[in-house]
């Protein structure tokens, strides 16, 4: 009876496609294995840092009213604000660690990296923080954009739709300051878009930088695609909304045009 099977050297070459295919495809399913927890991760940050400043809001009244920014007192009161902002949260959340920005049990890398692998220091003048039970880090700034103390916190989340001349300007200067996030907490890879993150406070919600029609130095195109690079932050809207990082693989994403690299 005559036998049938696979020769040596089938059998060498069958498993030498497999490990190609598995070297090319592995890589590809990790990173969106990656991605998928990052976002998931993202969104559940956002919604527990959310239902804190509402309950804030709706127990101790709007933002505008937790402390007083000076036109003439600059950083110092900036300072004070962002220490009421740091009290208001920690009292309405479950915290893991508490930590001070400016010592050594900061929450935070030293720096941060945009996505050409540039450090550009941890952005946000970021001071107070603490370190929420799922591992993310939060830090707390109170400023507006350009230091604005006249007009901080007088915007509300729906600025696009309240018909106000230069939309960007107020939903930059009028914001009540920014929650910068580190997913990771200091572990690595310490960038732009993929482990850090942030959101804007108003003085009636939170909401992801990175909007349709934010201000230029906020905005996506310029600054998460990777143009300019004024503000951390600037990807995360896109990651939420979009439910993709296709910015890391892709150079012509807009909110106007292509939403993924499909």
């Amino acid at each position: 009876m005559k036998k049938v099977g696979f020769t040596l050297a089938e059998t060498l070459i069958t498993l030498g496609v497999i490990g190609v295919v598995a070297a090319i495809t592995i890589p590809v399913l990790s990173a969106k294995i990656e991605e998928k927890r990052t976002i998931n991760k993202l969104n559940d940050t956002y919604a527990i840092l959310s239902q804190a400043y509402r309950r804030g809001i709706a127990e101790e009244g709007s933002p505008e009213g937790w402390c007083t920014l000076e036109t003439k007192g600059g950083w110092t009161e900036i300072e004070k604000c962002s220490e009421k902002m740091y009290e208001m949260f920690t009292k309405y959340l479950k915290v893991a660690n508490y930590c001070n920005q400016a010592k050594t049990d900061s929450c935070f890398a030293p720096t941060y990296k945009n996505r050409k692998g540039v450090d550009i220091g941890r952005g946000n003048g970021m001071h107070r923080g603490f370190t929420l039970m799922n591992g993310v880090s939060v830090l707390i700034n109170a400023a507006p954009g350009d230091n604005n103390t006249s007009t901080w916190c007088s915007t509300s989340i729906n600025i696009l739709n309240q018909g106000k001349s230069n939309i960007a300007y107020w939903d930059y200067v009028g914001i009540c300051g920014t929650l910068s996030v580190d997913l990771n907490g200091k572990s690595l890879p310490n960038t732009d878009g993929r482990d850090f993150f942030a959101f804007k406070m108003y003085n009636d919600g939170i909401a992801p930088m990175g909007r349709l029609g934010a201000h230029s130095q906020q905005n996506f195109e310029g600054n998460c695609m990777g143009t300019s690079f004024k503000n951390l932050g600037s990807c995360t809207y896109w990651v939420l909304e979009n439910k993709n990082m296709d910015y890391l693989r892709c150079k012509d994403l807009s909110w106007n045009g292509k939403r993924s690299c499909k």
